[in-house]
């Protein structure tokens, strides 16, 4: 299990305005399980909202991610092995903005996604 945090404080020297794209404090929860070939993240990322903005830019609103994915491993030989794996980002479909894109109002981060796969190590 890991816990994180993230935060930076940017002002200009000359007339103590708010440095423009400062991304904001975050908060997060990451747990990883393995039994035998089965592997289970969950990731929860909270985003505060940006409102120390510089003057040419616009507050950015806060939001929650949550990611999950779950993967089976099979190793084929000694060194090569295949995952099979299910994967949900965004699945609380957050509209996410990253106040450090020059293109939030017109870019927002992907929705909901469901992802299968399979990738091979070799």
């Amino acid at each position: 299990m890991r816990l994180f945090t993230d935060y930076v404080r940017a002002r200009l020297n000359h007339n103590n305005g708010n440095v423009p794209r400062t991304t904001p404090q975050r908060f997060g929860l990451e747990w990883n399980h393995r039994a035998g070939p089965w592997k289970l993240n969950l990731m929860t990322t909270h985003v505060l909202k940006q409102n120390k903005t510089a003057a040419v830019e616009t507050s950015t609103r806060g939001y929650t991610m949550i990611n999950l994915t779950a993967g089976y491993t099979m190793k084929m030989n000694r060194s090569t092995k295949l995952t099979v794996f299910l994967q949900g980002k965004n699945l609380m479909n957050e509209d996410v903005r990253l106040h450090t894109s020059y293109l939030k109002a017109f870019a927002p981060r992907p929705g909901r996604a469901l992802l299968i796969g399979i990738r091979g190590q070799f």
